[in-house]
């Protein structure tokens, strides 16, 4: 929560240091009525948001810069609203253009509304002041809601006083907007765990309340955006709160996105023994880290478009650094192919005994850069991906059965009656240890070597892990050495 509120932050600074325009990098002009309705629409549209280039097609000798701005994203709010659409190819382009009722320069940009319209003024095509006023009234009726208008008929006068360009009762809304946010976030945590509960049942809980918080807010800043047209803030703050509340609300989404990526794939680091069972477990352990970083790059990209930021200038950076820290970081690149090479043609699983080089131990993870062994001296293991899959690799856990081979040399002159009984109670040791596999076990005379007669003796046990398999052995050894001893048989050296 610490890291998402820094990231928010962070956001919300640049957004208000980010963009003011340079007049004169951009070309404008407001020779004709078609030139200032282009100048005017054409820099408020998203993408290319320039207010105060906009503002320039109102007079400003009577008013600000800020008080110009204002009414020119004003009079786009109410075109939009009243769902007025300019033709653009009707707007005349005549420099010298006369309106022909009235018989002076003056353009009328639509008959539902006669009081905006355009006059000539030293050259240039402005709108008029008559057009401020009936979008400064029009704009107050429409955005008035009449239990407002009663509200603040019953408030004393000094909620009509103002502070930072806000009245007191639009500070009091503003307040009273954190109620119904508060409401929202706890019902939704309240309810959510009704239907999560549905969901995974193996997630870890700390996932678990860090996605009904999430969601608890995310629900909560729907809240505040859907009722702060009560507030009826001017244009400019209200288009740069609304901005700014989007830019928060995609961070949000992207932080509920990421923790439902802890939900829905949970990491898994007990054995499976059924190959579907380690393919989904490594499937996992490779989808989880790659779907993060997916979830948060396309939130910082979709936050930054949002706030208006030129995306397509920053991708091109990074592309063009992309490029040096692929370079710089091959060997990385290397063990990640390595770790879809694992992944896809599964040599080994979570949970599998393997012999690789020196190296002899139990897989506890696939990662990403390197696989996780621990061997049977509890030590931890580490080793490259791209090592991995160009080395021999021997899989004990995808033995059927764990067999032990024994070579139980005997003098070459021992009474052939004992070598008889000898290979008989290597049978009955082979076929009835309490793990061996009674129909799976070979006794023979195997060769002379020097002047020494070889036994092989082969056992194939029901043995699930490496301790368990020397355990067997431990128990057939001990069976031999006391069955040679009992004929009174000397167990020769091989050497």
């Amino acid at each position: 929560m610490k890291c998402y509120f820094l990231i928010t932050f962070f956001f919300i600074s640049s957004s208000f240091a980010s963009a003011q325009a340079r007049e004169g990098l951009f070309d404008y002009n407001l020779n004709s009525p078609y030139d200032t309705i282009i100048t005017h629409l054409g820099f408020l549209k998203e993408g290319n948001y320039y207010p105060e280039i906009a503002a320039k097609t109102f007079c400003q000798k009577y008013r600000s810069q800020q008080e110009a701005v204002t009414l020119a994203i004003q009079l786009q709010y109410f075109l939009q609203e009243n769902k007025v659409d300019i033709d653009l190819s009707q707007v005349p382009k005549d420099i010298h253009y006369v309106d022909p009722q009235a018989k002076y320069h003056k353009y009328q940009l639509t008959d539902v509304f006669p009081g905006i319209y355009l006059v000539k003024v030293n050259n240039q095509w402005i709108y008029s002041e008559e057009t401020v006023r009936s979008i400064t009234m029009l704009s107050e009726e429409n955005r008035s809601p009449l239990v407002i208008k009663k509200i603040r008929q019953l408030l004393p006068g000094s909620f009509s006083k103002k502070l930072f360009a806000l009245q007191m009762w639009q500070y009091a809304l503003l307040l009273c907007l954190i109620l119904p946010a508060t409401l929202t976030y706890r019902i939704t945590v309240f309810l959510s765990p009704r239907w999560l509960l549905h969901i995974s049942k193996r997630c870890d809980p700390a996932h678990m309340r860090h996605v009904k918080r999430f969601t608890g807010f995310l629900m909560a800043l729907l809240t505040v955006m859907s009722t702060l047209p009560i507030v009826q803030l001017p244009a400019t703050v209200e288009r740069s709160v609304i901005r700014l509340i989007k830019g928060i609300l995609i961070l949000t989404i992207t932080a509920v996105c990421y923790q439902w990526v802890n939900v829905l794939i949970p990491k898994s680091d007990k054995k499976h023994t059924e190959k579907s069972k380690y393919f989904n477990a490594q499937l996992a352990m490779l989808a989880q880290p790659f779907m993060k970083v997916l979830v948060v790059l396309t939130g910082m990209l979709i936050t930054l478009k949002v706030l208006h930021f030129n995306i397509a200038n920053m991708l091109a950076g990074i592309s063009i650094g992309g490029i040096g820290f692929a370079l710089a970081s091959q060997d990385t690149i290397k063990n990640f192919f390595g770790a879809l090479t694992i992944f896809i043609d599964q040599p080994f699983g979570v949970g599998d005994t393997i012999v690789t080089g020196n190296v002899t131990g139990t897989v506890e993870e696939i990662g990403l850069r390197a696989t996780r062994i621990r061997t049977c001296h509890q030590s931890v293991v580490y080793i490259p991906n791209a090592k991995l899959i160009d080395t021999h690799i021997e899989n004990h856990g995808l033995r059927s059965y764990p067999h032990f081979d024994v070579h139980v040399a005997i003098a070459y002159d021992t009474n052939p009656a004992l070598i008889k009984d000898l290979a008989e109670g290597l049978n009955k040791i082979a076929a009835h240890h309490a793990r061996s596999r009674e129909d799976e076990h070979t006794v023979y005379l195997e060769g002379i070597q020097n002047t020494t007669l070889k036994v092989l003796v082969r056992v194939y046990f029901f043995a699930d892990s490496q301790y368990g398999e020397l355990q067997c052995r431990h128990e057939v050894l001990s069976e031999i050495t006391n069955l040679a001893e009992k004929l009174g048989i000397h167990l020769a050296s091989l050497a």
